[in-house]
């Protein structure tokens, strides 16, 4: 073994943080950045989503390579355990993988900020012309779109988990 694995090998012993936490550079900080606003703006359906766009484009051989498989679903596990958006905490974990802690704060700033401008521009619609009868009718008509989408979702996930239950139930009885 050559003397910087060793040295590797038992730091990753006397800190176990070692082997996840990436180093912040320039240009790792940029590349954070802009996938997690290409997130924040494009990636709307919720979580799952959210979830499923970073195991694509962060995962494995034919991405952009932040992690490998394994170590992305012990984060995707830790995060489900604590309260809160499970994909905004992942993408917190993928930031800090890639570029340690200053990768981290750029992941979860970058990642939130389309949302939060995005409700504040609502927000400040609403109340500047509420009155207006097209604006009211405007807000009235996304009601039925946000209905839409979510039983979509929900019509896309039940087929996956029925057809994940059938193959069990195949492989069972088999």
């Amino acid at each position: 073994m050559t003397i910087e694995r060793l040295s590797r090998r038992s730091l990753t012993r006397q800190c176990p943080t070692y082997r996840y936490r990436g180093h912040a550079t320039p240009e790792k900080l940029l590349e954070i950045s802009l996938f997690f606003l290409k997130i924040g703006i494009v990636g709307f359906g919720g979580p799952l989503v959210h979830i499923a766009m970073m195991e694509d484009e962060l995962v494995g051989d034919e991405s952009k390579a932040w992690t490998d498989e394994g170590i992305f679903i012990e984060g995707l596990a830790i995060c489900n355990m604590f309260p809160g958006p499970a994909s905004t905490q992942l993408g917190i974990f993928m930031g800090w993988v890639y570029a340690g802690m200053t990768g981290a704060l750029v992941a979860g700033f970058c990642f939130m900020l389309p949302t939060f401008i995005i409700v504040v521009g609502f927000s400040y619609l609403y109340f500047a012309y509420q009155t207006l009868p097209s604006l009211e009718a405007f807000f009235y008509g996304i009601n039925p779109v946000v209905i839409g989408l979510i039983v979509g979702a929900s019509y896309s996930m039940a087929r996956s988990a029925l057809k994940q239950a059938d193959d069990d139930l195949i492989s069972y009885w088999a």
